[in-house]
């Protein structure tokens, strides 16, 4: 079992690098458009003060488009902190106990972050079907709110994904597969 459990690891350490790269990819461009977006503004209005004439230059459907490109990152990102184990802990209290209580503690943890997940996993796939039955979209461009869930299922799926690797990496004592796996370089 501890090789399965290590190519496991290996697995989700792979999707955990995609997701490293996805949510880069997404908040460089939300940076991209909204850079975009004040240059255009400002040319506008720099515009209307020499000529006397309004141009109106922006990038149409801004809110829209930052808010998606965020959603993908942060999906992503909370995936990768379940992965690192950089979620919040408090040390202050567990510290104090002995190493197998810890270990024990731990291991609840991480059980109880598997249901719960799976539970919002369950529970946004529902929703989504929802929002593709009433085929709602966003107010500016139209975009179908399937876009705006289908990040957030993608996002909980891989949170489950790397919280069931950290249930194997602590029942089976072994660090990720990869000595790369705690660093995530793009």
């Amino acid at each position: 079992m501890t090789k399965l459990a290590r190519f496991y690891s290996l697995i989700v350490g792979l999707l955990m690098r995609v997701a490293v790269l996805i949510a880069f990819v997404s908040i460089c461009a939300a940076v991209a458009i909204t850079l975009t977006d004040i240059v255009l503004r400002s040319m506008s209005r720099l515009s209307v003060a020499l000529t006397g004439e309004g141009l109106t230059w922006a990038v149409p459907g801004l809110v829209d488009l930052t808010q998606l490109l965020v959603m993908i990152a942060a999906s992503m990102a909370i995936a990768v902190a379940f992965h690192r184990g950089a979620h919040v802990a408090i040390d202050l209290i567990d510290n104090m106990f002995p190493p197998l209580i810890r270990k024990v503690n731990a291991l609840l943890a991480v059980v109880i972050a598997v249901w719960f997940l799976g539970a919002c996993l369950w529970y946004g796939i529902g929703e989504m079907q929802g929002q593709l039955e009433l085929n709602t979209a966003s107010s500016t461009l139209s975009i179908s709110y399937l876009w705006y869930w289908l990040p957030l299922i993608v996002g909980m799926g891989l949170s489950v994904l790397a919280a069931l690797d950290a249930f194997l990496r602590s029942l089976y004592g072994h660090r990720p597969v990869s000595s790369e796996a705690e660093h995530y370089d793009v």
